[in-house]
């Protein structure tokens, strides 16, 4: 390269004018004159998305959480069962009228009383509606007696008097704002002069084949009793074909016997009440075969109040 030549190239970057190299560079490297604005735009919409997923979620978490101690609260504020559901009340029941006669012990019992929620309840008597013996003004109310089954036994009347005494049946304590309760009602008749009508039990007999626990037994039915009553106050007894005594007893020691016993009682629906469908089943072996007769008496009186033929 020539001075002269030199000093062109000099003058030329001077000028700032392009220099020819000899090599063509593109039209137009970036066709987008401001690329960072457009880039963030662009990323702004995915942005926008995964935020408003992330705040749904946020948001629905929260709601259902709140709804959760909500929840939460209600089932353990003594307003709902174990379940969760509403705490429904109670159902009492204090049994059949009872006629005793004067002096003898009362025998009541609620084990037909139930709570629909499976809770644990408490029993109260009040063993005489014409009277407020708490005086708070309310004569049905009293609590006499505490438990499931209680005996009791009233003052000798004058004469026959009926009382009408009061179950109350809680599913709380009573100083619990959510306890619920139920009441019923029994009338207890005091017989003074006389003696008690025995009731009439209607009985049937089936034969029973042998089982691999037990062998083959008489089973007798109460198919029907006209006024159900206690079974401490029956006694039974067996007689052979020819009227000879076999078996005797009272029929609550024959309720918790072995299988294998020659005769046992089973008191199925009521438990403590000699009714229908309760049962008797009596093992068929040694002098006990078909044609002996079974009896039932009812407080010693001598005639029997219903009886069956052992038959196949």
């Amino acid at each position: 390269m020539t001075g002269s030549d030199t000093k062109d190239w000099v003058n030329r970057i001077n000028s700032r004018e392009p220099i020819n190299t000899g090599h063509h560079l593109p039209e137009k490297v970036i066709t987008n004159k401001s690329p960072s604005i457009i880039m963030v735009k662009g990323l702004n919409a995915r942005y926008i998305a995964v935020i408003g997923i992330v705040v749904a979620i946020i948001i629905l978490g929260a709601v259902g959480y709140l709804l959760f101690l909500k929840s939460g609260e209600e089932g353990s504020d003594g307003d709902g069962d174990e379940n969760g559901g509403p705490n429904r009340p109670p159902v009492a029941d204090a049994g059949y009228p009872i006629t005793i006669m004067s002096g003898e012990e009362l025998l009541l019992t609620a084990n037909r009383s139930f709570d629909p929620d499976g809770d644990e309840l408490s029993y109260s008597w009040d063993m005489d509606a014409g009277v407020d013996s708490n005086n708070d003004g309310i004569k049905d109310n009293d609590r006499d007696v505490l438990g499931m089954y209680i005996i009791y036994t009233y003052p000798p009347p004058v004469d026959t008097l009926t009382y009408i005494v009061t179950l109350n049946v809680t599913d709380r304590p009573l100083t619990d704002p959510q306890m619920k309760w139920d009441t019923s009602t029994v009338r207890v008749t005091i017989l003074v002069n006389g003696s008690a009508t025995p009731p009439d039990v209607m009985m049937e007999c089936h034969y029973q084949s042998a089982t691999p626990l037990t062998g083959p037994y008489f089973l007798v039915r109460i198919s029907d009793v006209s006024s159900p009553e206690f079974i401490s106050n029956f006694t039974f007894h067996i007689e052979s074909p020819e009227g000879d005594s076999l078996l005797e007893g009272r029929v609550t020691d024959i309720m918790v016997v072995p299988l294998n016993a020659t005769i046992r009682f089973i008191d199925t629906p009521s438990m403590t009440l000699l009714d229908q469908l309760d049962t008797f089943d009596i093992k068929d072996g040694g002098e006990i075969t078909e044609g002996c007769r079974f009896y039932l008496y009812y407080k010693g009186l001598m005639d029997p109040v219903g009886e069956v033929e052992l038959n196949e």
